[in-house]
């Protein structure tokens, strides 16, 4: 999701918080509460858990190709990028990529957007859209949409395991790890040619 220009955005180190430009007047009701987050059910922790098991953790690092965009884990495993990954991406890149299994069949994919993310997973598609000037909606693999007017109250939460739909990415040096809210570990990891 890159950052909307029309309205601030909060960076946490964990999750990224978008404004976006919505002046809709009649909001749906809050169904994205604390309860719902924090459950393992959740849809956007499935989706972040299945993700992450598209590559074995135990492979280590993959490698960019010459141009950035694949990554080749050592068990035949890949990511397919639609654009080059740069070498240190900026909070605005725009995550487009496939993992592909071993077996060279697509496990995961990611499209963002400007006011999206789309994840594609074993149980199906995760939608997240941003609603109003804080607001976030989901829409689940089973056709259940959830909608919180304000994703900051997510924050306030008092269950420990709350899960803010989001990623993360870090790295340095030409190497990059990236990873999805609610999962333990990177989606995948890749360092330079």
């Amino acid at each position: 999701m890159r950052l909307a220009p029309c309205l601030p955005f909060l960076v946490p180190v964990t999750w990224l918080a978008f404004a976006a430009c919505n002046d809709s007047s009649d909001p749906p009701p809050e169904t994205l509460t604390c309860e719902v987050a924090a459950s393992p059910e959740f849809c956007w922790t499935v989706a972040a858990v299945e993700s992450v098991a598209c590559i074995d953790s135990t492979m280590g690092n993959g490698t960019f190709n010459a141009d950035r965009t694949a990554c080749d884990y050592s068990d035949g495993s890949r990511v397919e990028f639609d654009e080059a990954v740069p070498d240190n991406p900026d909070l605005d890149h725009e995550w487009n990529f496939s993992v592909m299994a071993a077996d060279g069949s697509e496990c995961m994919r990611f499209e963002d957007t400007e006011t999206s993310a789309t994840i594609v997973s074993a149980s199906g598609t995760v939608l997240y859209s941003l609603s109003g000037a804080l607001g976030i909606d989901l829409e689940c693999p089973d056709g259940e949409l959830l909608h919180t007017g304000n994703g900051l109250n997510l924050f306030d939460c008092e269950e420990p395991d709350v899960v803010l739909p989001g990623y993360s990415f870090g790295g340095g040096g030409g190497s990059v790890s990236w990873q999805l809210q609610g999962a333990t570990e990177s989606v995948w990891s890749c360092g330079g040619p």
